[in-house]
């Protein structure tokens, strides 16, 4: 039996307050933000699940499963993304970054196969600030993900302070940019044949 070594996960059920509608759903390159950012992660680690409500993503044709704390925020769906993960490694990323590539997951997982001293990799531009949403975690952290969630912490910053964590520089700022607003995704669409 093939024993996989990594999973990928995109975190898609949030408010999408500040845009004003679902940025999961927003066109981009022929398909939806959400889909693109899937085909991204597929291709790093070879598989791809969604969590986010079913009702909102069934329709994509990806799996897709959901919180177990809906409400909760990106913890909530670090923790789900772990409960499901039949690997060692989970890849988790937001839906929101137009421009992450395969090529900076795949590097990322390289260093899962040498560094076991290490709980969490996440890219980083500045080397102090991570992105928690755009990491690799173990499976076995889970239990810090729930732990954190029964505490009714919410932030993943507030799980992360007892983990070991190796930030991943990473030198272009663009493969980070994410989008909250109307007019950041105004500036994503001006450039989205670049």
């Amino acid at each position: 039996m093939l024993v996989v070594q990594h999973s990928g996960y995109v975190l898609a059920g949030g408010k999408s307050s500040r845009m004003g509608r679902d940025k999961a759903l927003l066109p981009f390159r022929g398909t939806t933000l959400v889909q693109h950012v899937a085909q991204v992660v597929a291709r790093a680690v070879g598989n791809v699940t969604l969590v986010g409500p079913a009702e909102r993503y069934a329709h994509l044709g990806l799996r897709v499963i959901e919180d177990q704390w809906p409400g909760f925020g990106p913890l909530a769906g670090i923790h789900r993304a772990l409960l499901d993960c039949p690997a060692d490694w989970a890849v988790i990323v937001a839906c929101d970054l137009p421009y992450l590539s395969p090529d900076l997951l795949s590097w990322m997982l390289k260093f899962t196969a040498t560094e076991v001293e290490t709980d969490v990799f996440l890219a980083t531009l500045d080397g102090v600030r991570p992105e928690p949403l755009c990491g690799v975690y173990r499976k076995t952290i889970v239990t810090t993900a729930g732990a954190a969630l029964l505490a009714g912490r919410r932030k993943v910053v507030d799980m992360l302070s007892g983990l070991r964590i190796q930030m991943v520089p990473v030198s272009d700022a663009r493969l980070l940019t994410n989008i909250n607003t109307p007019s950041e995704w105004r500036e994503v669409v001006l450039r989205s044949d670049d």
